[in-house]
This record gives C-alpha cells, sequence and structure tokens, in this order.
C-alpha cells in the first residue's frame, strides 16, 4: 500500500501473510487507512521541523541585519551577511554594478570561509547588457532549467558548483544597480518562495554599502575643501 503525502509517494507499507487470500476489501480498506494516517504523520514531523528550521534561520537573520544596517564598515557588512546564512542550505554571490561590467563582491564560499579561488573578480558584461534579462523579477530553479540565462552567469554558477541558483535583482533609479545570487550545492528545488524572504536582506545590503560609500565620498570632500581652504589662506 503506498504511503503518499499531498504531492510525492515516501514509500509502501508492505503487510505479508502465509494465509491464502487473507486480506478481504475491509482488511484493505484498514491498510489503505493505516497508510493515510502514517503519510499525515510524517508530513506534520516535516512541517513541524520545517518550522522549526525558519524560526532559528530567522532569528538568526534578524540579528544579522541589525549589525548590517550598523555597519561601518564593508567587512562588517559581510561578517552580518555570514551570519544571515548561517545554518540555512544556502551560500551567497553578491555582484555589483560599475563602469567597467560588473564587479564580484562576496565570492562564492565567502560566507561559508571556503573561498573558490578560481572565481574571478569581475564579469565581462555590461550592467545594461544584464538588466535587460531580468526586467526587475527574481528568478530561480537549476541553472539549466532557467531560460535564457546570460553566459557569465550561468558560468559563475558552474564555476561555484552551484545546483540551484536564486537571482535578486536590486535596481537604482531604473539602473541595475546590483545582483543578489542564492545558490545551493545539492540536487531539489530552489523555488521563487524560498528566494522571496531574501530580497529584504538583499536591498538592506545594497543600502548599507551605498551608505558607506557616499559617507567616504563626502569625506573626502570635505578634505579638499578644508586643504583648499588652508592652501587660500596661506596665499593670502
Amino acid at each position: 500500500v503506498p504511503i503518499i503525502t499531498t504531492d510525492q509517494v515516501l514509500g509502501a507499507l508492505d503487510i505479508q501473510s502465509m494465509t491464502l487470500n487473507a486480506f478481504d476489501d475491509e482488511t484493505v480498506a484498514l491498510m489503505q487507512t493505516l497508510s493515510r494516517q502514517i503519510a499525515l504523520s510524517i508530513e506534520n514531523i516535516g512541517a513541524i521541523t520545517t518550522t522549526q528550521e525558519y524560526l532559528f534561520s530567522a532569528s538568526y537573520a534578524f540579528r544579522a541585519s541589525s549589525k548590517i544596517a550598523s555597519a561601518q564598515s564593508e567587512d562588517e557588512i559581510y561578517e552580518g551577511l555570514k551570519e544571515v546564512f548561517l545554518g540555512t542550505p544556502f551560500d551567497v554571490t553578491l555582484l555589483s554594478s560599475s563602469v567597467k561590467g560588473i564587479d564580484i563582491l562576496v565570492r562564492p564560499g565567502d560566507v561559508r570561509d571556503h573561498t573558490n579561488q578560481d572565481i574571478p573578480d569581475h564579469l565581462d558584461i555590461l550592467p545594461s547588457e544584464l538588466a535587460e534579462y531580468f526586467s526587475n523579477d527574481i528568478l530561480a530553479g537549476k541553472i539549466g532549467d532557467i531560460p535564457g540565462l546570460p553566459i557569465v552567469l550561468k558560468r559563475l554558477s558552474r564555476q561555484a558548483g552551484y545546483k540551484n541558483i536564486g537571482l535578486i535583482p536590486i535596481y537604482r533609479t531604473g539602473t541595475l544597480a546590483a545582483l543578489f545570487m542564492l545558490g545551493t550545492y545539492s540536487e531539489g528545488t530552489l523555488s521563487l518562495d524560498m528566494v522571496q524572504p531574501y530580497t529584504g536582506i538583499a536591498e538592506l545590503v545594497i543600502s548599507s554599502i551605498e551608505r558607506l560609500t557616499t559617507a567616504r565620498l563626502l569625506e573626502t570632500r570635505l578634505r579638499e575643501i578644508e586643504s583648499i581652504s588652508e592652501t587660500s589662506q596661506t596665499i593670502s
């Protein structure tokens, strides 16, 4: 008798008898009922486990989000990012738009302390070319199953050893500013529902990096103004 949950066959209930024709319709119906009860119990246990894992991850994500939001350096942001993914099945790669193309700020394996040294620091594709593919939507699935996935992303994912990826584009004033890539090292599925909760983290990371960049630019500008002022006073 198959043991079936909502969307998959978990196994089979094998009941045998030495007596010929031992199983009448009533006995078969009883075994089917027992099979459904077993399936339901397994499904409930799975739901409880999943909920516990989610709460554990959510707790870490909340604390790490506070660290990212108050970070005073990129290293502190990346440390917070590492904490977010502690206890999850995901790795993360962070790509950022630049004048020359796409820079890799967080390389595959960085948040798990086993960086892949074969991964480049830069991708030879313009942000505008990459932006044409996304249209503001997040994507998820097996690498070979995502339609039209740009070759540079497909190559990067495979170099990283990812089996599935989730892609979260971050836009600023209509322009692709960054790309957040989640990756799994095991077979299975990675759905949009699994990726969606990390859109807020992706936005927070980029916003925090932008905040630090703006602060540094402002500090540099102030020093330049002070230098000009001092020079002017000296000349006077």
